[in-house]
C-alpha cells in the first residue's frame, strides 16, 4: 500500500487546478499526512474525496462569492439569510457586499454562529482552505492549530500548502477520521457540511480515491 501522492495523480483528479496549486498541495502532503495520521487507504481516500468536493478540485481555495442575482437567491434565499430578489439585484457581482450580507453583520444569526463581529468579517472569513473553513472563530482555531495567524492574514489561505493544512486540521477537529475508518460517508458528510449537500458526488470521489490509495 502506497499512501504517497504524485503531482501527476493529483492533476488527474484536479484537472483544472493550476500547476502552482498542484505542486504546493503535493509538497505539503507528506507532513500533513504524518501529522494528522492519514495512515490508511480509507483515511486518505475519504479525506481527499471530501476536500476535492469542498474546494472544487483545487480551483476554489477561497469561496467565490461573485454571484448573479438569481444564483444568490438560489443559494441564500432560504435559511437564516433569506436574501430577496430585490436585495440580490442590488449586490449581485459584489463579493464584499455579498459576504457581509450572508455571513457577516447583515445576517446576525449566521454572524453570531461564525463569530463574525466586525464589518468585513463576512467577506474576509468566507469559505477557505481545502475543507472550506468559514468564519472568524474557525479561522482563529484552524490558524492556531497549524501555527498561522489566519485572523490577521486570511489571504494566507490562498497558499495551497496552508489550504491543505487548514483542511486537515478541520477534518481532524470534526472527528471525521473515525467516520473514515468506518467508511461512513453519510455521517462524515453531515459533520462537514451540516447537511448532505453533494453526497453522491462525494461518494463517487471517495471511490475514485480508494483506487489510488488501495493500489
Amino acid at each position: 500500500m502506497n499512501l504517497s501522492l504524485s503531482e501527476a495523480t493529483l492533476k488527474r483528479f484536479w484537472p483544472h487546478a493550476t500547476d502552482a496549486v498542484i505542486a504546493g498541495t503535493v509538497a505539503a502532503w507528506p507532513q500533513v499526512s504524518a501529522h494528522y495520521s492519514f495512515n490508511s487507504a480509507l483515511r486518505c481516500a475519504h479525506f481527499w474525496g471530501q476536500i476535492s468536493w469542498e474546494c472544487n478540485g483545487g480551483t476554489e481555495l477561497r469561496e467565490n462569492l461573485d454571484y448573479t442575482a438569481l444564483r444568490l437567491v438560489d443559494v441564500f434565499g432560504g435559511g437564516h439569510a433569506r436574501v430577496t430578489l430585490a436585495e440580490a439585484e442590488s449586490i449581485a457581482h459584489n463579493p464584499e457586499a455579498i459576504g457581509e450580507r450572508v455571513y457577516g453583520l447583515g445576517n446576525p444569526v449566521m454572524a453570531k454562529e461564525l463569530g463574525n463581529v466586525k464589518q468585513g468579517d463576512g467577506f474576509n472569513f468566507r469559505g477557505a482552505g481545502a475543507l472550506n473553513t468559514t468564519g472568524r472563530e474557525a479561522f482563529d482555531r484552524m490558524g492556531r492549530a497549524i501555527g498561522q495567524n489566519l485572523v490577521d492574514n486570511p489571504e494566507a489561505a490562498n497558499d495551497p500548502a496552508i489550504s491543505l493544512w487548514m483542511g486537515a486540521a478541520e477534518y481532524a477537529e470534526l472527528g471525521c477520521i473515525a467516520f473514515a475508518d468506518g467508511d461512513k460517508t453519510t455521517l462524515e458528510t453531515r459533520r462537514i457540511n451540516g447537511g448532505l449537500n453533494g453526497l453522491q458526488g462525494r461518494i463517487d470521489l471517495i471511490a475514485k480515491w480508494k483506487s489510488v490509495f488501495d493500489a
